[in-house]
């Protein structure tokens, strides 16, 4: 089972400020109305039926939004560590398109609906997709400031196992701590170091999951003491890492739909 959150936004009763979630990628689905993006400096005006995804370190801002938005966050951890050889990317190439990619999203959100067994090898392949169009998109940014931002989360993310601090990426990218710390916090709406101990956290959810022990996922991310790590779990979370919660997440998700939310996704099975 794979690491997951379900949200519905309306303009009416549950408005959308901010597409991005530190740590997860969000797959977005326009259900009706319409949407105007400014992403990377470019204006996009979406109607019912959209598909859309968003990294956490994209450039992205909603200047208006009428109608109901569903979006599907889905741990970074599967993002960074869902590799593919380069057979698998030229298969991809020859597949990928909009339409297969929101087949994929709507059988993944009826399992939701009707209480089944998610279907990881359909997630990780609509990953796989996402990053194959992500890597063709030709709508990246030039400012070097927005480029250097993702690619230092990105940093983050393939080596949240060791040790890291804002002057080691610094010198990593060639920039100086300051001004990498302050035009990190501005985008990402939090500081560097809350960011990486966040996707060490974030990463060690997943870990749960797949049984591994809490022994060894502190000591895998190099917290100082498995009472640090607990600290800063519970800190993030709102949970501590016990076997309690180890499983509510493997069996029920620790973002559960509230019952208001089942009673929408149902409406619009239609929609979809």
């Amino acid at each position: 089972m794979l690491d997951y959150r379900l949200n519905i936004y309306n303009n009416a009763t549950s408005p959308i400020h901010r597409l991005q979630t530190n740590h997860f990628l969000n797959i977005y689905l326009l259900l009706e109305g319409t949407m105007t993006l400014l992403r990377n400096m470019n204006f996009q005006q979406l109607t019912s039926g959209y598909l859309f995804y968003v990294y956490d370190s994209d450039a992205i801002s909603v200047l208006s939004f009428e109608g109901t938005l569903l979006c599907l966050s889905i741990n970074n951890y599967y993002v960074y560590n869902t590799s593919m050889n380069q057979s698998t990317i030229k298969k991809l190439l020859n597949t990928v398109d909009a339409a297969y990619l929101k087949s994929n999203f709507i059988d993944i959100i009826f399992s939701i609906i009707n209480d089944s067994n998610i279907q990881t090898a359909k997630q990780l392949n609509m990953l796989n997709h996402i990053k194959v169009l992500y890597e063709m998109d030709p709508a990246s940014t030039d400012d070097n400031t927005l480029t250097l931002i993702k690619n230092v989360t990105a940093y983050i993310n393939d080596n949240n196992q060791y040790q890291l601090t804002c002057q080691h990426i610094a010198n990593t990218f060639f920039v100086q701590p300051s001004y990498l710390s302050r035009e990190f916090s501005i985008m990402m709406h939090c500081t560097l170091s809350n960011y990486i101990i966040a996707s060490k956290i974030y990463f060690s959810i997943c870990d749960l999951l797949e049984g591994l022990l809490l022994e060894t996922i502190w000591k895998k991310y190099q917290f100082q003491s498995y009472e640090g790590y607990v600290y800063h779990f519970q800190t993030i979370t709102g949970n501590i890492p016990n076997k309690k919660i180890f499983k509510l997440f493997k069996y029920e998700n620790i973002n559960a739909l509230t019952l208001r939310q089942q009673q929408i996704l149902k409406q619009i099975q239609v929609k979809l």
